[in-house]
């Protein structure tokens, strides 16, 4: 069974690990809002979420049960933040070679 997780950080406490649902893709910067027993509260993720076949190991390792384990209920504001494309290297670049080295 594959579990798919990212640490999130809140404003005045520490790190907490929650489960992601599937269809979201979180990076670590993007604002999100999560699942806690004391309702739905802001944080930002620290990491990139990942889908892991290690759960188990990663839940005793953050000393969480799974029965504790909340979600991300979603990005602050409800949408995604804009993501940058890759950017693109050009096959030739038009600069002398000893402006490279310099």
């Amino acid at each position: 069974m594959s579990d798919k997780f990212v640490f999130v950080k809140h404003s005045a406490s520490g790190l907490y690990l929650f489960r992601v649902p599937s269809h979201l893709e979180l990076f670590a910067g993007d604002n999100v809002i999560c699942d806690t027993r004391r309702g739905r509260v802001p944080g930002m993720c620290v990491c990139d979420s990942f889908v892991t076949e290690k759960g188990e190991d990663i839940l005793r390792a953050a000393g969480v049960d799974r029965s504790m384990l909340r979600d991300v209920a979603g990005f602050v504001g409800g949408t995604p933040p804009p993501r940058v494309s890759d950017a693109t290297i050009p096959e030739n670049v038009e600069m002398p070679i000893d402006e490279l080295l310099w």
